[in-house]
């Protein structure tokens, strides 16, 4: 929402392997916004699977890149570190040429340059939900199989992500 929100239509995922479920919801989710704010045929929906590493990163922006996209959207801020020296390598301007956001908010990434837009977690929200559960399975006897926590993530705006450029 916030890359089309700046004028981005051609936006990809690069996410991490598809044997984790996290891999899963974010593509799936993903191809279901772009179809419906944009009408994209799920067969031209940029996504790209990779390792959620630098190298992963790399990689994945480089096919992202090659099949047009303006905004990267990446599965950890590793990843969107790698998009960004991808997008360098190519002689890309972030945000002037296209737009990266990362997911953690890991410490380092508002150091990087540009300073990382990412999704952040509440690590110690999410940390009390677990201590909570564990303490009423203990309690309880119950180890709630099938049961399933979802948080909230949050928007951190920084300097990698700004306007779709204009047609050339």
């Amino acid at each position: 929402s916030h890359l089309a929100s700046l004028g981005h239509t051609r936006i990809g995922l690069a996410v991490g392997p598809r044997m984790l479920v996290s891999t899963l919801r974010r593509e799936r989710t993903f191809r279901t916004l772009m179809q419906s704010r944009f009408g994209t045929p799920d067969n031209q929906i940029p996504v790209e699977s990779s390792l959620l590493s630098i190298e992963g990163g790399q990689s994945a922006a480089q096919s992202l890149i090659d099949q047009g996209c303006t905004g990267i959207i990446c599965g950890s801020d590793a990843m969107a570190f790698g998009a960004i020296q991808e997008a360098n390598r190519q002689g890309l301007g972030v945000p002037r040429d296209i737009s990266i956001i990362g997911y953690e908010d890991s410490p380092l990434m508002r150091f990087v340059h540009p300073a990382l837009t990412t999704i952040r977690q509440s690590t110690l929200g999410i940390s009390q939900a677990a201590v909570d559960f564990l303490v009423n399975a203990m309690r309880s006897g119950d180890l709630g199989s099938g049961k399933e926590m979802l948080f909230r993530p949050e928007l951190v705006m920084r300097a990698s992500a700004g306007n779709a450029p204009r047609p050339t």
